[in-house]
């Protein structure tokens, strides 16, 4: 593999980072929805953290122990694509689900 091939690689794999971390943030967005709003903050505070960390380790354990910008762009990328792309039809599945177990019969 050349030079740069592996560097597009690793920009595709930390952008499916990014997509994962979205992914996870979203779903614990709606799992608290209707939880109090102090604990909904401190959840998401921690899972935020826990983002960043996640992060932090695939850029640098990706890149050879190197802080890379690029890489942490392309995580961010990510991250943007799964809010544009997929949180809408996340959010009318989850409601479709929801209506149908919930209704009566």
């Amino acid at each position: 593999m050349s030079a740069a091939s592996t560097q597009l690689a690793l920009l595709a794999l930390l952008f499916a980072c990014g997509w994962v971390v979205a992914f996870a943030f979203h779903l614990t967005a709606v799992a608290l929805a209707s939880v109090k709003a102090w604990l909904r903050h401190l959840v998401e505070a921690t899972v935020g953290l826990a983002a960043v960390v996640f992060v932090l380790w695939c850029n640098l354990s990706f890149a050879d122990g190197q802080f890379r910008l690029p890489l942490v762009a392309s995580i961010f990328a990510g991250f943007v694509a799964y809010y544009t792309i997929c949180k809408e039809i996340l959010d009318k599945t989850i409601i479709a689900l929801y209506n149908f177990f919930t209704k009566k019969r």
